[in-house]
């Protein structure tokens, strides 16, 4: 979904741009959010929660991709996910 809707705001950037925006910040921010708190509270070397949100978010759409195309088991590919990017990987407390 969120693929069409960046194909739409290139296409057609006059009628989308403003509707892509706001659409990727509803959908960029609470993840924004968390990873500031995980930047927070385990003190990690990580500064720019904006930059770590999108280079997770742009692994994530190939994790999809991965996890579909080479028939991976989607828990272990989000562990390494997790690992590569933070070195740790979350409580599934709560979840």
């Amino acid at each position: 979904m969120l693929s069409l809707a960046r194909y739409e705001s290139f296409i057609n950037p006059t009628q989308f741009k403003e509707k892509w925006d706001k659409a990727l910040y509803n959908f960029i921010e609470p993840i924004r959010k968390e990873i500031e708190l995980i930047i927070h509270q385990n003190q990690i070397p990580l500064t720019n929660s904006e930059l770590v949100t999108y280079l997770y978010m742009g692994a994530v759409e190939y994790f999809y991709y991965y996890a579909l195309n080479y028939q991976a088991d989607p828990q272990k590919v989000s562990e390494e996910l997790w690992k590569f990017f933070f070195n740790f990987l979350p409580s599934l407390e709560g979840c």
